[in-house]
């Protein structure tokens, strides 16, 4: 990978990597996540491996969005790695064949 297209994607990995370690320590902290627990009646619940911790509203719904962030920057990050990867490769395919428009 060109150390251009590292200096798009870097910050996307460590992005996602911070992310991704928030995510799990506060998951540990308030009960689980919201994706994987329920919400009904009025009540909310986070689940961890089938452990359910009732929480409040405000506590459900920012763990649902924040699970969904985990799911954008994991993907924005292995998205662009592996475009930026391929972009580089034919970039340097175009240059060594001398079609590259330099």
């Amino acid at each position: 990978m060109s150390r251009t297209a590292r200096r798009y994607w870097q910050p996307l990995f460590y992005l996602a990597f911070v992310n991704f370690a928030v995510f799990w320590v506060v998951a540990a902290k308030i009960g689980g996540d919201a994706v994987s627990g329920r919400a009904g009646d009025g009540r909310y619940f986070l689940s961890d491996h089938g452990v359910r911790t009732e929480v409040s509203r405000s506590v459900y719904n920012y763990s649902l969005v924040h699970t969904v962030s985990v799911w954008a920057t994991h993907g924005l990050a292995v998205g662009g790695g592996l475009l930026l990867y391929a972009l580089g490769r034919l970039y340097e395919s175009q240059s060594a064949s001398g079609t590259g428009g330099d």
